[in-house]
C-alpha cells in the first residue's frame, strides 16, 4: 500500500469514527477537490504538494463551519477534530504558507515555501505543516518557527489518530495534552484540567 492509499484508509476511519460518535464534526467535512483545484493552488504557492496532501484534499477541501447547539457563547470550533486543530482547504493552506513563506523583508527564507501547512488554527498562525520533499510532518507557528514531530507522514499522523479514538492506542493515547473528547457532538482534543473556558461540557473518551 503506497502513502497516498494510506492516507484514504487512516482518514477513512477517522471519518467514520466521526460519524458514529461525532456527527457535528462530521457534518464540518467539505466536498473534494478537483485535480484542477489542487493544481491552480500549487502554481500559486510555487510548490508541488506531497501526494498525501492531495490524497487528502481530493478526499476534502478542509472543513466549512457548522452551527453547534448550545454554544451560545460560540466557543467550540466543530471543525477542530484532529489533535492540532481542523483540516485546511486549499484557501487556508494558501493563506496560511503565504504569511510565513513571504512575510516581508528581513523575515523567512525561500526554504520555507516548501513546508506546506495542511491543518491548524482557523487563522493560520499555528497548526501541522508537511515537507514538500519528504512528506515529514510537522508543527508551526507565526513569526515563522517549526518544530518536527514523531508522527512521520500525514498517514502515519492520521493512523495515530485513528488508533488513539478507536482503541485508545497509539502515540496520541499517552499526550496528556491531547486528549479527546465529545462536546456537543463535536470530537475535541485538550488538556483535562485545563483552562479553556466552555459553555458545554466536554467529555474525554480516556
Amino acid at each position: 500500500m503506497n502513502e497516498q492509499d494510506r492516507v484514504e484508509v487512516a482518514f477513512g476511519r477517522v471519518e467514520a469514527w466521526l460519524g458514529k460518535h461525532a456527527p457535528v464534526s462530521y457534518r464540518t467535512l467539505g466536498a473534494p477537490a478537483s485535480p484542477a483545484e489542487i493544481a491552480i493552488a500549487e502554481a500559486g504557492m510555487e510548490v508541488t504538494l506531497p501526494g498525501e496532501l492531495r490524497a487528502l484534499l481530493g478526499l476534502h477541501d478542509g472543513t466549512e463551519w457548522c452551527e453547534v447547539e448550545g454554544d451560545e457563547e460560540g466557543e467550540l470550533d466543530s471543525a477542530a477534530f484532529l489533535p492540532h486543530g481542523a483540516l485546511y482547504s486549499l484557501e487556508q493552506i494558501r493563506q496560511a504558507h503565504t504569511l510565513y513563506a513571504n512575510p516581508g523583508p528581513g523575515i523567512g527564507d525561500a526554504a520555507l515555501r516548501f513546508r506546506v501547512p495542511w491543518a491548524g488554527d482557523d487563522e493560520g498562525f499555528h497548526g501541522l505543516y508537511v515537507e514538500a520533499d519528504g512528506g515529514q510532518v510537522g508543527r508551526f507557528s507565526n513569526p515563522p518557527e517549526f518544530w518536527p514531530l514523531p508522527y512521520g507522514t500525514i498517514a502515519d499522523y492520521l493512523t495515530a489518530v485513528a488508533d488513539c479514538l478507536e482503541s485508545g492506542s497509539g502515540p496520541f493515547a499517552e499526550d496528556p495534552y491531547k486528549v479527546p473528547g465529545l462536546a456537543a457532538g463535536c470530537l475535541l482534543w485538550e488538556r483535562p484540567g485545563g483552562t479553556v473556558p466552555m459553555s458545554v461540557e466536554w467529555v474525554p473518551l480516556r
